[in-house]
């Protein structure tokens, strides 16, 4: 049976040790996506507090 790359053993992705969730949350990418979710969390909670709804076209 082959072993696929990149599967199996210590040091398979390159010998970083942190495990893929670390990896993940500490990515660039996922901290724009985090940033961009509380913003727009943000925005719909100052909307109920105020009374304020979305504008309709």
């Amino acid at each position: 049976m082959r072993r696929r790359r990149g599967f199996g053993g210590a040091g398979a992705w390159g010998g970083d040790e942190r495990s893929l969730v670390e990896q993940v949350v500490g990515s660039g990418v996922f901290r724009s996506l985090a940033r961009s979710v509380g913003t727009q969390i943000g925005r719909e909670i100052t909307r109920s507090l105020f009374g304020t709804a979305r504008r309709r076209r």
